[in-house]
């Protein structure tokens, strides 16, 4: 999804490997803009591309080295993930750090 909301974006990178590139992000990309992410369907054949728009508009992809990335989840943390985020355990953890 990205966040087209602040696009356009200058540079995009992305940490996790979605099958394909996604449509979303080359949108949110302005002119001259770069997006660097790791594609493949599975952590043995997966590539870090990095995808270019010129001034014109037109979209160039380029392959930069095999890669290993965890693979990109669609949509959000279901709500029992966020409550063991925000537990008892959670806040003694974070008070730990601080």
């Amino acid at each position: 999804k990205g966040w087209p909301e602040q696009a356009p974006f200058e540079r995009i990178i992305v940490t996790a490997a979605p099958p394909q590139v996604p449509g979303a992000l080359v949108d949110q990309l302005r002119e001259e803009g770069i997006l660097v992410l790791p594609v493949g369907r599975s952590a043995r054949d997966q590539q870090l591309l990095r995808v270019r728009r010129d001034r014109d508009g037109k979209v160039s992809e380029e392959v930069l080295a095999p890669v290993r990335f965890v693979p990109l989840v669609e949509g959000l943390p279901d709500d029992g993930y966020r409550r063991a985020q925000s537990g008892p355990a959670i806040a003694a953890a974070r008070r730990d750090l601080s």
